[in-house]
């Protein structure tokens, strides 16, 4: 989870890009603080759900996809954030579709045992206990996913602990799509590690990265910030190269430009 800015983490609607093998599309749905993508050819699969309060947001932005709210089959869950995971009761409730969440994260989004609080450092770090904590409302998990399985579509589960102790990344190989979560964020043209004051363990999340340099992959779907839809996997590869092959006590780069500057 990151800042939430008013206005700041918005994903506008784009014209859906050719996404799964079977044809289907990635359509990033418009209106919520952090990044929900549709999968819409059947089985339709929801990745995360955005803030709690925003679920009727969210499936108006599916109906307006051409997918009746009926016909989502999953709903992916990234990590068990509020930004992420805060309208899923509503959602679930209207939609009576399964949710997966990595084993570690499953039991927080569930309600079985408390949130795990973030590195708290600074105001940052209070705000990010108040929000995680203070808004949290628990859901069902219906599915249970590790490092490797695969959901329909062949999104394939790829853990990035870390951020949250359960946080993952799907990827659709055939298609040479990843959607990374808070794994990285992608702000003012620049790839970005997320806030620290957020995460779990920053330096796991860090480290944890790493399972991202063996993929292959056109474009990438951020939790917060604008995707990239060429070449993406030339640009997250490099800023992970600097980051993983620096020096282990070097401090780690805030960012990377996209515009040709160092």
């Amino acid at each position: 989870m990151g800042p939430l800015l008013p206005g700041s983490d918005h994903i506008r609607l784009v014209r859906p890009v050719t996404a799964s093998a079977a044809g289907g599309s990635v359509v990033p749905l418009p209106g919520v603080r952090a990044g929900v993508f549709l999968l819409p050819s059947s089985p339709a699969v929801l990745i995360d759900c955005g803030m709690r309060g925003q679920g009727r947001r969210v499936l108006s932005a599916v109906a307006a996809a051409g997918v009746a709210p009926s016909d989502i089959a999953l709903i992916a869950l990234t990590h068990w954030h509020i930004d992420h995971v805060g309208a899923l009761s509503s959602i679930r409730g209207r939609t009576g579709a399964e949710v997966a969440a990595h084993r570690a994260d499953a039991p927080i989004i569930a309600g079985l045992v408390p949130p795990t609080k973030p590195e708290l450092r600074g105001e940052s770090g209070k705000f990010a206990r108040w929000m995680l904590l203070k808004l949290y409302r628990p859901s069902n998990v219906d599915r249970i996913v590790e490092d490797g399985d695969e959901l329909p579509h062949g999104l394939r589960v790829v853990a990035t602990p870390g951020h949250t102790p359960g946080h993952v990344c799907y990827y659709l190989e055939e298609s040479g799509i990843v959607f990374v979560g808070d794994a990285l964020f992608h702000r003012d043209a620049r790839l970005q590690l997320p806030p620290g004051g957020f995460s779990h363990d920053s330096g796991l999340a860090r480290r944890s990265l790493a399972a991202l340099r063996s993929l292959r992959f056109d474009q990438c779907y951020f939790g917060h910030g604008e995707p990239m839809l060429d070449r993406a996997d030339m640009i997250v590869h490099d800023f992970l190269d600097r980051l993983l092959d620096s020096e282990e006590d070097a401090p780690a780069p805030d960012g990377v430009s996209l515009r040709g500057s160092s």
